[in-house]
């Protein structure tokens, strides 16, 4: 079961990403040690989002106007691990 979603997906400009309440809840305990890195379809980090000031939240939004169309990656790293979610910009 994956505990994070990004919808809409495909997206022509922005998405959000969303975490369920146990996920949320190690987030909002580890939070100045986590953040989401949004990776290019050529494997280049292009921008980090850190979690901790919207941790009380269940869900960011992701700003995607002005990336060019093709297939990105949303890594989470936090104390627990790493997790990786695909998203298709249209």
């Amino acid at each position: 079961e994956n505990a994070m979603s990004v919808y809409p997906n495909p997206t022509s400009g922005s998405s959000t990403l969303e975490w369920n309440l146990d996920n949320h809840e190690i987030i909002e305990r580890n939070f100045s040690k986590t953040e989401v890195i949004l990776i290019d379809p050529d494997g280049r980090e292009i921008r980090r989002i850190p979690i901790h000031g919207i941790c009380n939240h269940k869900q960011i939004a992701l700003d995607l106007n002005g990336l060019p169309s093709g297939i990105y990656l949303l890594e989470i790293q936090s104390e627990q691990g790493i997790t990786l979610k695909k998203f298709v910009k249209q």
